[in-house]
């Protein structure tokens, strides 16, 4: 907040051009007033606090895509059109742009009417600005990517700045089309937004799993957060669910249960790699109670651990680099038994209703984070 307050201040949202600035103090404004934008817009979409920031407020242009050694304090010196060192950071402002504009129109609360057509006017503006603009594919893998699992600096920074377009991307999509799926099942937008929603929440979970080694610098973008990658694993969690407790019987939607399945792994696997604290323990201890009840039937319940065992599987994980149960580790998915989730009964409670009970109490304002953890449900672990 004080960031953004001084900002606000010294005037950093009114372009450099105004103050009568040289070229190169024009640029480092902009760029040190997108980083401030940026961090702002993504803990606010995080937490859903209301924003200091708005684009409205906003007449400073974007960073220009054009490197250090180009700029001097009298003139933009003359250079041949390529791709730059920034150019990943000037794409990351465009799409902060989408995400701002996302925000303001569908996660406002005196904006949420005719959400059906604004998520319309939400998916084409991101469709056409987003391909059309910004001149970048992403469905395809640039040539110069390093390996997944680079080790050398200059490697883990070009990974991290591809990573993070490919997660705000796909939060993006997400958020657009996330609201639909409270529409009612009759409608013909549900079915779309269902579709839109898990495929952008399964690329979303790929691409942390994928860069995961890299997850140091991508946990400033809300994608990457481990409260994002627990809701996004909700996603495909609730279309298989639904599916299979309606019978197939939701319109248009084609999905497969082991592509929704892997993507809940995935998320299991990455919050696994790089928990922060006891809270995303627990989140990892839930995702995988659940995923169990859906894909397998009946299993058992999360096992409790004490606080000192917490607190070791803790430090062990965020010392030592991956842990030992990853992907490999897995439910036996393929033999697995779909549950009749309108008669079978598990813990005098129907799959449904456990599952709302879950939804309900895990995004409770109220909720305790704490909760599973400790001798009882509910109880902050000792040594904290």
């Amino acid at each position: 907040m004080r960031a953004n307050m001084a900002a606000l201040e010294v005037g950093l949202h009114h372009d450099g051009k105004q103050f009568k600035g040289n070229p190169l103090e024009t640029e480092m404004r902009r760029r040190v007033f997108w980083c401030v934008f940026m961090l702002h817009l993504f803990n606010s979409s995080l937490q859903g606090l209301p924003r200091a920031l708005h684009e409205a407020d906003i007449t400073i242009a974007e960073p220009s895509d054009i490197d250090d050694e180009h700029l001097t304090t009298t003139e933009v010196l003359n250079h041949i059109p390529s791709r730059t060192k920034i150019h990943r950071f000037v794409t990351m402002c465009r799409l902060c742009r989408i995400l701002s504009r996302v925000m303001d129109v569908l996660y406002t609360h005196n904006k949420r009417k005719q959400a059906s057509t604004r998520i319309e006017q939400m998916n084409r503006l991101c469709c056409e600005h987003l391909l059309d603009q910004l001149d970048f594919s992403y469905t395809e893998i640039p040539d110069d990517l390093p390996d997944a699992d680079a080790q050398s600096p200059a490697e883990q920074a070009i990974l991290a700045s591809y990573a993070n377009e490919q997660l705000l991307y796909q939060y993006i999509r997400w958020l657009i089309h996330r609201p639909g799926l409270a529409f009612g099942r009759s409608e013909p937008q549900f079915a779309a937004c269902l579709q839109t929603a898990t495929d952008a929440a399964c690329k979303l979970l790929n691409t942390a799993n994928t860069y995961k080694e890299v997850v140091a610098f991508t946990k400033c973008t809300p994608g990457a957060h481990p409260l994002t990658l627990f809701v996004a694993a909700l996603t495909p969690l609730f279309r298989t669910f639904l599916i299979r407790s309606k019978g197939g019987s939701i319109n248009a939607v084609s999905a497969s249960g082991d592509e929704d399945h892997q993507a809940c792994r995935r998320a299991i696997n990455v919050l696994r790699y790089a928990q922060w604290d006891y809270a995303d323990q627990a989140r990892r201890a839930q995702l995988e109670y659940l995923v169990a009840k859906v894909f397998e039937g009946r299993p058992a319940q999360p096992a409790r651990i004490n606080s000192d065992q917490s607190r070791s599987t803790w430090q062990t994980t965020t010392s030592g680099g991956n842990s030992s149960g990853s992907e490999t580790q897995q439910f036996n998915f393929a033999g697995a038994h779909p549950m009749s989730y309108t008669e079978q009964q598990l813990e005098h409670m129907t799959a449904h209703d456990d599952l709302r009970s879950f939804v309900h109490e895990a995004f409770s304002p109220t909720a305790d984070p704490w909760a599973g953890f400790g001798t009882g449900w509910g109880q902050t672990p000792k040594g904290i």
